[in-house]
């Protein structure tokens, strides 16, 4: 009976110290390794965004063009109206935010002492990669009312920070957005850039080394009140690892960079 007793501690106490994070998970052969970039902590505009079409003809298709034959593209229109509090100050919000950054990304693998980059010249450049955007909704969102033009409909997205893919892909010009932005990225080649995060095998022994920094200025179109943090993480086997050797959250100074390592034992 008190072997059992002993037994059963033993499994809750396994039990209650796994999870998601850890300083070293346990290593049994080649296991997928994720590094992820993002850039946070920007203060940000806030907007209530809406989209709007006309269908005069009530056939359920947007119309090509406005009551005064004006040519819509696209048909359905981003609109967005600036937040504003109860006293009348604009909403700001912290955030991830879109920036482009250079990075390289390397390996020493176990046994050996050679540096090997894993990631292409191309990675280098301080405009190639791009963090992802902000997501999700924000709270208090207001309804478009006498701002929805006049005969269209007008259909509630939400409230959204200014750095949301939403308002940036917008071409209305209420949206402070740019368009042509494109996806997030991370590394890969000018012809085939590849979506984040970066992915890579690892043996027991292997080093990976991290040096990422941000582009001097935001890509254009983008709006910010205050310089974001540059963030880096690292997964493996799907487990956010803590003990990083190095800076892996930089200062929000333009330009500043991070760089770190992680050996798997």
């Amino acid at each position: 009976m008190r072997q059992m007793i002993c037994l059963a501690v033993l499994a809750l106490c396994l039990i209650s110290i796994s999870g998601c994070e850890t300083t070293q998970p346990q290593q049994i052969g080649s296991q997928n390794m994720q590094i992820e970039i993002l850039t946070g902590n920007a203060a940000v505009g806030v907007f209530d965004v809406w989209e709007a079409y006309f269908d005069t003809n009530n056939d359920g298709i947007p119309d090509e063009t406005d009551p005064d034959g004006n040519i819509l593209l696209p048909p359905v229109q981003t609109i967005c109206r600036r937040a504003f509090e109860s006293g009348g100050e604009e909403v700001i919000a912290v955030q991830n935010t879109p920036w482009n950054y250079s990075l390289e990304i390397s390996i020493i693998r176990a046994g050996t002492t050679v540096i090997e980059r894993l990631t292409t010249t191309e990675a280098l450049n301080s405009i190639f990669n791009m963090t992802p955007y902000a997501d999700g909704l924000l709270a208090g969102a207001q309804q478009p009312g006498a701002d929805c033009p006049l005969l269209a409909t007008c259909n509630l997205v939400g409230r959204l920070p200014s750095t949301h893919r939403i308002v940036i892909d917008s071409t209305h010009p209420s949206c402070p957005g740019s368009p042509v932005l494109g996806d997030p990225r991370m590394s890969g080649t000018l012809a085939s850039p590849l979506p984040p995060p970066f992915t890579t095998e690892v043996e027991k022994g292997d080093t990976i080394l991290v040096k990422a920094r941000k582009n001097f200025a935001p890509p254009e179109g983008v709006e910010i009140g205050s310089e974001p943090t540059l963030q880096g993480s690292l997964f493996l086997g799907g487990v956010r690892i803590l003990n990083l050797t190095g800076t892996s959250v930089s200062t929000p100074d333009q330009a500043a960079g991070i760089s770190f390592s992680f050996t798997v034992n």
